[in-house]
């Protein structure tokens, strides 16, 4: 959503629009709270027959695991090292790790998590 770009980092908004929606309905494990969605690679899901797919594409999350640090880290390494995305994005994700390490950037403490919390509700009411 539009009015959420103000309230996340330049990042975290890249990083986020490089992921396509979840590509299976919900997997309900034990109760509402471990509901897990998978994502994927936009990239690759849209890599034309024929093409190599990269390999970790999917990514199987629920809110605990969008919330870690390592998660992050997983999904970058996967946009930057994978043969189907672009390379500007590549490059636009060096340019914000350049700049951010250049002024001493960081984001406020916790607004990525309430970002992530936000999206987590949108998702399940729009997925079930």
């Amino acid at each position: 959503h539009p009015e959420d770009f103000p309230t996340i980092s330049d990042f975290d908004f890249i990083l986020f629009h490089q992921i396509a929606p979840p590509c299976t309905p919900p997997l309900k494990k034990y109760d509402e709270t471990d509901k897990k969605f998978e994502f994927c690679c936009k990239h690759c899901a849209h890599a034309g027959e024929g093409v190599d797919r990269h390999k970790d594409m999917y990514f199987l999350v629920n809110l605990n695991v969008l919330t870690e640090k390592n998660f992050y880290k997983k999904l970058l390494h996967h946009f930057m090292t994978c043969p189907n995305v672009p390379q500007e994005v590549k490059n636009a994700f060096d340019e914000l790790k350049r700049l951010s390490k250049e002024y001493g950037t960081i984001a406020k403490r916790g607004s990525r998590k309430r970002f992530i919390e936000k999206i987590w509700e949108r998702m399940k009411k729009y997925y079930g």
